[in-house]
């Protein structure tokens, strides 16, 4: 797991104006963690993320053709059934998409 805070502290300082073509895509990727981290995919502590989405940002390029709407869905629709045991208190997921 990956603090989000780190990710905001160490990506967002620099100017991207200033960055070579290799730096520029490490912070978009950076920042597409980031995004997964906090509203699409996020865990329930809503401050870490997860690395395993890691080695598909490795492609940026096609980051764009996969279906990350079908595992953001998915990701909601598993942690709405957790939802529904007693002992639960919180939810996970882009919540965001239940006003939809």
């Amino acid at each position: 797991m990956l603090p989000l805070r780190w990710l905001r502290w160490t990506f967002y300082r620099d100017s991207y104006e200033q960055l070579a073509h290799g730096p520029f895509l490490h912070h978009v990727r950076a920042y597409i963690l980031f995004m997964i981290g906090c509203f699409l995919i996020p865990d329930t502590s809503r401050s870490h993320v997860s690395l395993q989405w890691l080695p598909l940002l490795m492609d940026v390029n096609s980051f764009g053709q996969m279906s990350i709407g079908s595992a953001v869905l998915a990701h909601l629709y598993r942690e709405l059934c957790n939802a529904t045991r007693p002992t639960r208190t919180y939810i996970a997921g882009c919540v965001a998409l239940l006003q939809v």
